[in-house]
């Protein structure tokens, strides 16, 4: 959407240097999905008003950077310290730098402990948050479920009361609720579009073990 980005920033060295330092990434937070979440983050901010894109696309392509170092903790924080760095060398103004970082600290929620409260969130940590959250979701959003939870073994089915950790059903059904959780109103259509796919999995693994 480069009608509303900056046109002296090179955003093709960005993409890059997302690119090159997610290519081996194993957790599902590769450049694929980062691509998937700028495309999402610009869905939601043609329906939101507002928005100073190039924080929304920056930071929704430094997001998950700090995985260029493998699974990490706190991946948030770290990412958006490393954001830093990179945007001066890109020469973003330091005033955007600031939000670019505020948005990468804030995109964990729903399943991470956000830093912020919802109503002291910039709008633009507000969409990445979503936009992130809305990958989850969906049929990509089985694919990634699955992958995650065979590689901590989880069993796959073992009763219809299934928890989040306890089986790939537990950690789906737990995906139901998350559009209720969305900050922003377009979020939730999004979300909620990408719901009758997990429900339909479900339903298939419920009679498939029966």
């Amino acid at each position: 959407d480069s009608e509303h980005l900056n046109k002296n920033i090179n955003w093709k060295r960005l993409h890059d240097f997302v690119r090159e330092g997610l290519k081996a990434d194993k957790t599902g937070h590769d450049y694929e999905h980062t691509r998937r979440v700028v495309k999402i983050a610009l869905q939601i901010a043609e329906k939101t008003k507002g928005v100073d894109y190039d924080v929304l696309v920056a930071a929704a392509l430094l997001h998950d950077i700090a995985y260029r170092h493998g699974a990490i903790k706190n991946h948030h924080l770290v990412g958006a310290e490393e954001a830093i760095d990179i945007l001066k060398s890109l020469k973003f103004p330091q005033t955007k730098i600031d939000k670019i970082k505020l948005a990468i600290e804030d995109h964990v929620g729903i399943i991470g402990e956000p830093i912020r409260k919802n109503n002291e969130l910039l709008v633009e940590s507000k969409i990445l948050r979503d936009a992130d959250n809305v990958d989850a979701l969906g049929s990509i959003g089985v694919i990634r479920m699955i992958a995650f939870c065979t590689s901590h073994n989880y069993h796959y089915f073992r009763s219809k009361e299934d928890k989040f950790s306890e089986s790939v059903y537990g950690a789906l059904k737990g995906l139901l609720i998350w559009p209720d959780k969305m900050l922003t109103a377009e979020g939730k259509n999004l979300a909620n579009s990408r719901i009758p796919a997990i429900k339909d999995f479900l339903s298939e693994i419920e009679k498939e073990y029966s």
